[in-house]
């Protein structure tokens, strides 16, 4: 089984309300988490089975206006780590893939925080983020690779914990992020992304 739940709401953590969050999450954590608890019964029941979830870079570097979505990213992350050895006993096994930028509609659909408007102070660097994902997204190459890893995940008898797709850059953003001082490396992100 593979859940691929996802919608991109932009803005600063400020310019975001609370409503705006929590329906964020109702589609991108909760809707995977409805998904499974309804094939997981089964898949214990048979003693088999594999979840892959759909998660995101932005689910291991936090991504600027993006911090809701990055969070329930993350979330996804931690929910495979803790149900990992839960399910394991049952021969149900669960990985989540993190993609980098694909072209998908992703920035077409995306939500944008109610109060990002002109007279909010976060507004200029909002607009310049969302110039620059937007852009990211429809340069990147079509997510072809992400179907073909779940093939092949699909395909293994054991899964990992999780894994990245996406270009040589952000591998090497995933590196540096595991090799570098926090601070370091939140430094180098903001110098590459200009905002």
């Amino acid at each position: 089984m593979v859940t691929a739940a996802g919608s991109s709401l932009m803005g600063a953590f400020e310019d975001t309300t609370i409503d705006e969050a929590k329906q964020h999450f109702d589609v991108n954590f909760f809707g995977t988490i409805r998904v499974i608890r309804a094939a997981l019964p089964i898949m214990r029941e048979q003693r088999a089975g594999k979840i892959i979830l759909i998660g995101s870079i932005g689910g291991v570097i936090g991504l600027q206006y993006l911090s809701y979505y990055s969070a329930g990213k993350f979330a996804l992350n931690g929910l495979v780590e803790a149900l990992r050895p839960e399910i394991a006993k049952f021969g149900v096994q669960v990985a989540v893939i993190n993609p980098g930028d694909f072209a998908t509609n992703i920035s077409t659909n995306e939500l944008h925080a109610a109060n990002s408007r002109p007279h909010s102070p976060y507004f200029v660097a909002h607009q310049r983020a969302r110039d620059l994902y937007g852009a990211r997204i429809r340069g990147a190459p079509p997510p072809l690779a992400v179907a073909r890893l779940v093939d092949r995940l699909l395909n293994r008898r054991t899964l990992p914990v999780r894994l990245a797709v996406g270009s040589p850059v952000e591998r090497l953003g995933l590196t540096a992020k595991r090799l570098l001082s926090p601070r370091v490396f939140e430094y180098l992100l903001q110098k590459s992304q200009g905002l």
